[in-house]
């Protein structure tokens, strides 16, 4: 006969299962392969002597699989009561996230085919990988990409927001899921995700981005209104100057140019950090000094030459490049990656081994080489203007494939900097 350990263990037990029961208002419900103890007519007596407890080993295993998807899952009775429990107060918000009170489930997608295979091959052989443990604002939290069936597909299903075409759990479907100890805001969840999105891209070279849930439903198109309709085109425009801004109207967000600007976008944040640091440096020692004591008209004209000749220094956005990437980057590390228009860049190693005594030169020159470059095409790419000379330190089209590779490393480092330095250090813009 099969018995329940306890009376409070069955109340709890069948209150899971009458829950899951009233949500099934789709297809084909949750494919619960466990003992239906609310059917009225179950009868215990049919079944060989057994005890349910709510032990999480693997005495009773719940094997469930959600609608019509190929995909499922195994858990223990314990588990699977505890997840039922965690959808009562979960949201889905926008199709994207799953919070709840013990985790944030976040859709995302691998932006290109060579990190889309590495986390398949990843994920097949661990459901989930990538974990990093850390802390946010006095909360404990680990972070790890996951797929399958998870609580987002769950919370799907129950929404009845699927169809035997596209169901609630799909075998593409991958989650940045963080786990902490307590409940955790939007804000902190967004900024979670970014730090780790960012160490992927960073230690990886895997780029994430947030995925959606398509809408299941949408505006049916009439067949016959469609096919009776006309679709005119105006004749197609050509002329001076109208190739470039028709390219300028059909560029998409996700290209060469647009990861430029964001590229030279980090560094010019940290800029300010560095520049703040380097002034602050320099009047701390002069402060400092035995004169400052018994400060006379020409130590008053000293320190203000002093930020005049900082504000000269960094008047222009190549000069702040410039002290940022010395301050922040090893140029060494970019190299490889420096597209061949700069050569002073890529010859900077065979360079350096020649003529040792020349080193701080060797160097300057490469820094001066790369400030002006992403100076340069940045203003290229924001500027589009018809008039725009070019100042001739801009990155050819044919390599901007190098010239992303590596600006990005610059940015990385340059990040990694800003990081490490105090947060009272920092310049927030």
């Amino acid at each position: 006969m099969l018995q329940i350990s306890s009376k409070e263990f069955e109340t709890e037990l069948k209150a899971c299962l009458n829950y899951v029961k009233q949500k099934q208002t789709g297809y084909s419900g949750l494919n619960l392969d466990f003992y239906d103890l609310t059917s009225e007519d179950f009868d215990p007596s049919e079944y060989d002597d057994i005890i349910i407890d709510d032990s999480f080993d693997d005495s009773f295993q719940v094997n469930f699989s959600p609608d019509h998807t190929d995909e499922s899952i195994e858990l223990s009775l314990r588990e699977f009561i505890e997840l039922i429990d965690e959808t009562r107060t979960a949201k889905l918000i926008d199709n994207k996230i799953c919070l709840t009170e013990k985790r944030c489930l976040v859709r995302v997608t691998a932006k290109d085919y060579t990190g889309t295979s590495i986390l398949d091959i990843l994920l097949s052989n661990n459901p989930r990988v990538l974990e990093v443990s850390s802390n946010l604002d006095e909360v404990n939290f680990s972070c790890s990409l996951v797929n399958g069936v998870t609580i987002f597909g769950l919370m799907v299903h129950f929404a009845d927001d699927y169809d035997k075409y596209y169901p609630s759990v799909v075998n593409d479907d991958m989650f940045v899921e963080i786990i902490f100890d307590k409940p955790m805001r939007l804000d902190q969840v967004d900024t979670v995700l970014n730090s780790y999105i960012f160490e992927l891209n960073a230690s990886h070279n895997i780029t994430l981005e947030e995925n959606p849930r398509p809408e299941l439903y949408f505006d049916e198109v009439d067949e016959e209104e469609i096919s009776q309709k006309t679709f005119p085109l105006r004749p197609l425009l050509f002329g001076k100057g109208i190739d470039e801004v028709l390219k300028l109207f059909n560029i998409g967000m996700q290209n060469y140019d647009y990861c430029i600007i964001q590229y030279a976008k980090v560094i010019e944040f940290v800029s300010q950090t560095v520049i703040r640091q380097e002034i602050t440096n320099k009047a701390r020692a002069k402060l400092l000094s035995q004169k400052a004591l018994n400060p006379d008209a020409n130590y008053i004209k000293g320190l203000e030459q002093m930020f005049v000749d900082f504000k000269q220094k960094f008047d222009t956005d190549r000069s702040t490049i410039k002290a940022t990437i010395k301050t922040c980057c090893d140029v060494l590390e970019v190299v490889d990656y420096a597209p061949d228009y700069l050569k002073k860049v890529q010859d900077l190693k065979s360079n350096l081994q020649k003529d040792k005594a020349v080193k701080e030169t060797v160097l300057e020159v490469a820094f001066d080489q790369i400030a002006d470059s992403i100076s340069d095409t940045r203003n290229y790419i924001a500027h589009a203007k018809a008039n725009y000379s070019l100042k001739g330190n801009e990155c050819p089209e044919n390599e901007k494939q190098q010239f992303v590779d590596m600006l990005r490393i610059l940015a990385i480092q340059t990040i990694r900097w800003y990081s490490n330095i105090h947060e009272g250090s920092r310049i927030v813009n």
